[in-house]
């Protein structure tokens, strides 16, 4: 089981949070680009969309670079930050929805709105130093970037139990933590109770990230 959520992972990726902010500054004058701002224009966030090669049967691929600024400067960039096989949703059906919890926490997935309920995840960093990029990825189509985490600081992010999408309900967490000024990158697999169905209920899995 773990195996398999290592390789979704590995595919993807090749203080308390309050009420999601309404976003209106994303741009898309340029159909290969997403920009967001967060709402105290600390960090812009933008998805750069680029197709790829063709497969077997003659359907493209999708590639999205990441690129992240702080301060007018660059702050993080992951390129690819997904990858879109043929036949599965590309970045925009994966991840409809892109909104800022806070001012440095932002979410990619589903409308929230659409579910029965929410699921929350509890972050701590549980380390002595700052963690400069948090990268969450909950269950198949849901995501998070947090910047700046703070030692000791606890953030609740609002999640999808994904009822809808077919797949089984989200369940499985893993994180990316990583520590500009030390090179050193912490991952993590966290396997929670799995919900048979939405009857179950919401889930609020702790994620303490923590030194190695």
């Amino acid at each position: 089981m773990k195996a398999g959520w290592i390789a979704i992972a590995c595919a993807v990726i090749t203080g308390v949070g309050v009420a999601l902010y309404s976003v209106n500054s994303h741009t898309f004058d340029n159909p290969s680009l997403i920009e967001t701002r967060s709402p105290q224009g600390t960090y812009t966030v933008s998805f750069e969309l680029k197709a790829g090669e063709a497969d077997a049967v003659g359907l493209f691929t999708e590639f999205v670079k990441l690129k992240v600024t702080k301060s007018s400067q660059t702050f993080f960039e992951k390129d690819p930050f997904f990858a879109g096989r043929a036949l599965e949703p590309h970045f925009k059906g994966a991840y409809p929805v892109i909104e800022w919890i806070n001012d440095s926490s932002l979410r990619m997935g589903g409308n929230l709105a659409s579910q029965p309920f929410r699921d929350e995840i509890k972050l701590i960093n549980k380390t002595q130093e700052k963690l400069d990029v948090v990268e969450i990825f909950y269950g198949k189509y849901e995501r998070f970037l947090i910047f700046d985490l703070e030692p000791e600081l606890t953030l609740t992010l609002p999640a999808s139990p994904q009822v809808s999408n077919g797949l089984p309900l989200a369940a499985t967490v893993i994180y990316e933590a990583t520590n500009f000024s030390t090179k050193q990158k912490r991952t993590k697999v966290i396997e929670n109770f799995q919900r048979k169905n939405a009857s179950e209920g919401p889930l609020k899995p702790v994620v303490e990230i923590v030194n190695n």
